[in-house]
């Protein structure tokens, strides 16, 4: 028995339902991608996926590992800057769950719209249902995520001196440094009066701030030397953090004692 198999039908889909998996697997572990990456790992995986119909694999679990595993974690690698083996694999498994679950729910839906509508059967179609089963779930992840705290692990390094604290990850904060305009993230000053005075540190700075249903204000910001940042199965190194000092608490309940700038958390 033979199949015709258009392979430029093959690279559309796939590319597009690629670039769905990656959207909803950054919701779900709550990563940061830009759009050209998330496209450029898409269009990875939807390529490789053509070269191993056109080298016509017999094994099926050769095929099963290629398809599913060695693509999906170069997909991963390339939209979401994952490096470590260990995090790969835990990402690609929760990309595989994910597409099961889409595919249940496309084929349940077009065996319906068939049954009723039985010319409905090209694949422009089949890719539509598939995204707004897709977007669906995204908006319900991304209303979910609102509820939540994005809550990471930070470790300050100064002159040999080491502090964990809890810090908040806030989209809201745009605080930036205003001589060379490098993301500011904020500090109580009760954490690093513990370390060394921060009037002495490198980088020494006032930083000028508005925040909302509050007068403009002044900031007084050092450069911490190291930061590491951990969280969401990922660990980040940041060099010279420029840090604005609160004097207060930035939390009610002492939950958390730092809140990072957004751009901190991109890959």
């Amino acid at each position: 028995m033979y199949y015709e198999v258009y392979i430029d039908a093959v690279f559309v889909v796939n590319l597009f339902l690629n670039l769905l998996s990656l959207q909803i697997l950054c919701k779900v572990l709550k990563c940061t991608a830009t759009h050209t990456r998330l496209f450029a790992g898409a269009i990875t995986g939807a390529f490789c996926q053509c070269i191993l119909i056109l080298l016509g694999i017999g094994s099926i679990w050769i095929k099963f590992f290629t398809t599913c595993f060695a693509v999906g974690m170069l997909m991963i690698h390339i939209g979401l800057r994952i490096k470590k083996l260990h995090f790969l694999l835990v990402y690609t498994i929760v990309m595989l769950m994910i597409n099961m679950i889409l595919a249940g729910g496309v084929e349940f839906i077009r065996h319906g719209i068939i049954y009723f509508f039985p010319q409905s059967q090209n694949i422009v179609e089949i890719i539509g249902i598939f995204y707004v089963m897709g977007w669906t779930l995204l908006g319900a992840l991304g209303r979910a995520r609102s509820h939540q705290t994005s809550l990471y692990r930070v470790i300050l390094s100064e002159n040999g001196i080491c502090r964990e604290v809890q810090a908040l990850m806030d989209t809201g904060n745009g605080l930036r440094d205003p001589i060379y305009g490098r993301p500011v993230s904020i500090i109580e000053s009760s954490v690093v009066e513990q370390m060394q005075p921060y009037e002495e540190q490198p980088g020494f700075c006032v930083i000028p701030y508005h925040s909302i249903g509050k007068k403009s204000g002044m900031m007084q910001g050092f450069l911490l030397q190291d930061v590491c940042i951990i969280g969401n199965m990922k660990e980040k190194n940041v060099h010279q953090l420029m840090v604005g000092i609160y004097q207060g608490k930035l939390s009610s309940d002492n939950q958390y004692q730092m809140i990072l700038h957004p751009k901190l958390l991109e890959n």
